[in-house]
Formats: structure tokens, sequence, C-alpha cells
């Protein structure tokens, strides 16, 4: 399964970002591999439609899940029709690496 989590940095430390499309970078997590790639969000900056063109680009990666702070209503209703499973984590100062531990235990179950 691939994971994406939004990230306000590409290193482990950063936090994660509230913002789902505006988010600086991607963190996307293979969990059959345990590879991580790091993805800058190219798209933060358009004036329109930058949740839709995000969730279209997560989708094409065969992203299932995502992790952020906070999903607009647009993106949400995308991911929703995608089938793309989306979790909020209330606690903003949790760390990317916090994100992944707490993941890795979740798969060893």
């Amino acid at each position: 399964m691939k994971i994406a989590i939004t990230s306000k940095g590409k290193l482990i430390n950063s936090k994660i970002d509230q913002h789902f499309a505006r988010c600086a970078y991607f963190f996307i997590i293979d969990t059959d591999t345990n590879e991580i790639e790091i993805i800058k969000n190219i798209s933060r900056s358009m004036e329109n439609d930058v949740g839709l063109t995000v969730v279209q680009f997560l989708y094409e990666l065969n992203v299932e899940r995502i992790i952020s702070g906070g999903f607009g209503i647009k993106a949400k209703s995308e991911l929703d029709k995608l089938g793309i499973q989306l979790v909020v984590v209330q606690n903003m100062n949790s760390s990317i690496e916090e994100i992944l531990n707490k993941l890795k235990t979740n798969f060893k179950k």
C-alpha cells in the first residue's frame, strides 16, 4: 500500500502540514517495500483547483491513504470518489518520523 503524508519540510523530523493541497512536500511510503520517496508539491502555488490537481497526482502514484492535518471540501469529495482513505492528524506538532513509527507499528500487527 502507498501512503502519502503531507509535510512542511523534506526532512524526517519535519512537522506534518495541516494543508493537504498546499503542503510543501509529500512523503510517499510504500508499506510493501518500506521505501520512502519525498516529493516537492509543485502544485501548491496554483491559483485554482489545486486540490483536484494534487488528488489526481497522488491517484496516478497509486496512493491509497493520505495523512494530513486537513482537507478541503473539493479534494475530500474527489478522494472519496476515488476510494482514497483520508486520515486527519489532530496534533500539528507530530513529526513525519513519529507518524512513520506509528505506521510501522500498525503494519506489524
